[in-house]
């Protein structure tokens, strides 16, 4: 698995901006929930890509592509 961008511009300026201002947070996540699991990349996105499964991560970002 590889991982890549999001090629729409405006997912990636939007979420960059979130990041900016959460410290780096799933934006996509209520302030109440965030920890290191919720810190990008998400865990959740972590074991997706561990399983093998393509497709976007929660927010949109990154990407989960097969080599």
């Amino acid at each position: 698995m590889k991982v890549i961008l999001n090629p729409d511009k405006d997912i990636i300026d939007l979420a960059r901006q979130q990041f900016k201002s959460n410290g780096g947070y799933c934006p996509c996540v209520l302030p109440q929930f965030r920890n290191d699991a919720t810190h990008c990349r998400c865990a959740e996105f972590k074991k997706q890509l561990e399983e093998g499964i393509e497709g976007e991560c929660h927010c949109g970002i990154f990407i989960a592509v097969k080599d």
